[in-house]
């Protein structure tokens, strides 16, 4: 699975780096910074999954994420944010999210996610739960 990431956190790069070399058949590629660079590695690439940071310098998430899947709708979006609230959530969702993903669970459950099913199919999203009490069930 091809999975790129617009992730400008030097420190989230790093932690989620570590556990791909444990994780067989998934690439990982990284954006960091734009949605131009974003938007051009995504067409270049042509990734499966797009892990979409909300605090990007300089993007505007919903602008992001609504380009991106008018583009290819094909591609699965994960919008990602620490504490993650069902506002938000509901909001990333509305805009073509296929999941909203709380950072502050940890990359280990995102990971684990991402090599079961990469389209999350809104997996808890109208219930408030998390995405980790979905995978668990």
């Amino acid at each position: 699975m091809k999975v790129l990431m617009a992730e400008d956190l030097e420190s989230a790069r790093e932690q989620l780096t570590d556990l791909i070399v444990e994780v067989d058949d998934l690439e990982v590629r990284f954006v960091a910074q734009d949605a131009m660079a974003l938007l051009k590695a995504a067409g270049e690439w042509r990734p499966d999954v797009t892990i979409l940071d909300v605090r990007m310098r300089g993007m505007i998430v919903l602008g992001a994420l609504g380009t991106l899947k008018a583009i290819w709708p094909e591609m699965a979006v994960v919008v990602t944010a620490f504490d993650m609230n069902s506002y938000y959530r509901a909001a990333f969702l509305r805009h073509g999210a296929d999941c909203a993903f709380d950072k502050s669970l940890g990359w280990n459950n995102l990971l684990n996610f991402l090599n079961t099913d990469p389209r999350c199919a809104n997996a808890g999203m109208q219930t408030g739960k998390t995405l980790t009490e979905e995978i668990v069930k």
